[in-house]
């Protein structure tokens, strides 16, 4: 029994790596809910021109205890500029008894559950970072593999641009810089990913074809890619043609009605799969290189238009990009932070309009 509860407890672990979301209501970019306490375990901390991080969390919740000496290094490190409170809707008994590990931040307590109900919680430990304005700069599980809560994170948030010097014409170039940055960010954070062979290359085939031929056409280093594919397909299509007659004739009886796009596939699987029993040690070999050539032409092409578009300041077109994998990109630390300083840009712009 006791197995089956510790894994009950640590499964919002393996959901936050996983699913790369948060269980609460997300007021990332948006002003902060007011801090509301109950009641004060450790002194009132001064928050005034302080990054404040705030820990959900409780005595029962054995994620949010593993979350206690991380949130202790944190506030140590960041003594200055920072205040992390953990806030618990548990009575002041059960937090004070809270000692291993012991807490070293400020802490305390609201059973009304107002702050939490505010943001919406169903599952802790959740953390919000707000900076001084009183804006949400991240939000989420502190031990998410995707965007862990570190050092490096508190670091990179703190890292305040004050844009109130900035004229409007320097503001629109700012705004232009980071737009182009988060492009690439975006794009080059899935393009890796299929470059390193984690997902499929199948969505590059959605780029658009006018853009893709372009490069075909223009760029020697591509052509070279793209013949190499040509020359391996042939060789597969040939040896098919002449081992495989009979697909000629299916797909003639598929285009004319005689026999339904079902009935075509499963039909060819079967030959396909007569190929393979009857010509071992050609057929696997000319479908591996098909494919080898293939990939490598649609990522090398790929890269290629990505690194120019950048070097060009071109915005690359995403809508090839699925919305899973996209959603996935944003969520990305080094993507939010460019689009926090996009809205630090845009506000700063509205300012002076």
């Amino acid at each position: 029994m006791k197995k089956i509860i510790l894994l009950a407890l640590f499964f919002p672990i393996l959901s936050f790596a996983q699913e790369k979301k948060i269980w609460a209501k997300s007021y990332l970019n948006q002003q902060a809910p007011k801090l509301v306490v109950g009641q004060w375990i450790s002194e009132e901390p001064n928050i005034t021109g302080k990054f404040i991080l705030i820990d959900f969390w409780a005595t029962w919740c054995a994620p949010c205890k593993l979350a206690i000496p991380k949130l202790n290094k944190l506030q140590k490190e960041f003594k200055d500029n920072l205040i992390v409170i953990g806030l618990s809707h548990e009575s002041k008994s059960n937090v004070k008894e809270q000692t291993n590990p012991t807490i070293e931040y400020y802490s305390a307590i609201d059973t009304k559950k107002r702050l939490e109900t505010l943001y919406e919680i169903t599952n802790i430990p959740h953390c919000v970072i707000i900076n001084p304005e009183g804006v949400v700069v991240w939000e989420g599980f502190p031990f998410s593999q995707e965007e862990e809560l570190t050092s490096e994170v508190i670091k990179d948030l703190m890292e305040k641009i004050d844009y109130s010097t900035y004229s409007i014409a320097e503001l629109n170039s700012k705004k232009t810089e980071l737009e182009l940055e988060s492009n690439y960010v975006l794009v080059n954070d899935y393009l890796e990913k299929i470059e390193k062979g984690d997902i499929s290359h199948i969505p590059l085939t959605n780029i658009s074809k006018t853009i893709i031929k372009r490069y075909w056409d223009n760029i020697p280093e591509l052509q070279t890619y793209n013949n190499n594919w040509k020359e391996a397909n042939l060789k597969l299509t040939d040896f098919i043609k002449k081992h495989a007659p009979e697909l000629t004739e299916l797909l003639k009886n598929k285009k004319n009605g005689v026999i339904d796009n079902e009935e075509y596939i499963k039909e060819c699987n079967k030959i396909y799969a007569n190929l393979r029993t009857d010509y071992p040690d050609e057929y696997p070999v000319l479908i591996e290189n098909n494919q080898y050539n293939l990939k490598l032409m649609w990522k090398a092409t790929a890269r290629y238009i990505l690194e120019d578009y950048r070097k060009n300041k071109k915005t690359f077109p995403t809508s090839w990009i699925p919305e899973k994998q996209r959603e996935i990109s944003e969520n990305k630390r080094k993507y939010k932070v460019i689009k926090q300083r996009l809205v630090a840009v845009q506000n700063e712009m509205n300012k002076k309009a």
